[in-house]
């Protein structure tokens, strides 16, 4: 009878820690591209919107930043829908290379090999 209880509780245990990992796992990885809120710019340090959520800019509220610790030279993936055109650069201040350009559309993107990983700075054309 105890041998038949520990298989049960086993079983139980099991089918519970599977249940709670797969839906945290769905949450985290299918809510991103929607936090982004609307007039403003987002940007992920995963693809498809994952990873940690940066809102850095609507347009008026500055034309140029450097990526906070985290943010920088770790971004992924962009939304923007903030009002202006967002120029990533791979120097601080806006300045080195332009790595690429993201309209004011609204349309999910992952960053390009040339830009993943490397931005440092942006800026926002409004």
């Amino acid at each position: 009878m105890l041998r038949n209880s520990r298989r049960i509780l086993l079983t139980v245990c099991s089918i519970v820690a599977l249940v709670f990992s797969s839906a945290t796992a769905a949450t985290a990885s299918t809510s991103a591209w929607s936090d982004c809120w609307p007039s403003y710019s987002c940007m992920w340090t995963g693809l498809n919107g994952g990873g940690s959520l940066m809102m850095p800019a609507h347009c008026g509220t500055f034309l140029e930043r450097d990526l906070p610790p985290g943010f920088n030279n770790n971004i992924e993936s962009i939304k923007n829908q903030g009002g202006g055109t967002i120029r990533l650069f791979d120097n601080a201040s806006a300045t080195g290379t332009p790595l690429a350009t993201y309209y004011n559309n609204g349309v999910n993107h992952n960053l390009t090999a040339a830009a993943r990983n490397k931005t440092s700075s942006l800026r926002i054309d409004c």
